[in-house]
């Protein structure tokens, strides 16, 4: 237990550095076009998934699961929507970054737990107790702090945080 958890955290802070860091990697391909970029990240994710499940064996278990999810069309169009939803949060996300905005992309990621908290009240009908409430009352008001000296609706900000907990709550209903 204590290996898979130390293990977590190694994943997690890896994540959390490689997220950090790509987002000045993307500025410095500021002259190519957000949509080249994601395309291109699509394509090369596609390969490496396809070499990891090649050389971990799993080829049938893919492509058996990959048939069980196009066999049921509410789950084929659920898998369709969140992909639509990641790819416009990932394009929009490399479009700020090159277009200079990226004060606005890190507040939409302090953003986007607010609103994967409504989603999870509105619609997974989840319930906060006292002490997650006085937590969330203190992120919307450091939030609504950010929002109140930027001086303007911070319309990317707004858009990544709801694309991603739409994200997130399509694939939770999966």
């Amino acid at each position: 237990m204590e290996s898979t958890f130390r293990q977590g955290i190694i994943y997690s802070l890896t994540a959390y550095l490689l997220w950090g860091i790509l987002p000045i990697y993307w500025k410095t391909l500021g002259v190519v076009q957000a949509f080249e970029i994601l395309s291109n990240r699509f394509i090369w994710s596609c390969v490496f998934v396809w070499i990891l499940i090649i050389a971990s064996g799993r080829v049938k278990s893919f492509l058996a699961e990959t048939q069980d999810i196009f066999t049921n069309p509410k789950q084929a169009l659920a898998m369709l929507a969140a992909a639509i939803t990641i790819s416009f949060n990932w394009g929009l996300f490399i479009w700020a970054v090159n277009d200079g905005r990226i004060v606005e992309t890190s507040m939409g990621y302090y953003i986007n737990p607010l609103v994967s908290i409504v989603f999870g009240v509105f619609f997974l009908k989840e319930r906060l107790d006292n002490w997650q409430m006085a937590a969330v009352i203190c992120a919307v008001i450091g939030v609504g702090t950010m929002v109140w000296n930027l001086g303007q609706l911070p319309w990317v900000s707004v858009s990544l945080a709801v694309s991603f907990a739409l994200y997130g709550l399509i694939k939770k209903c999966l």
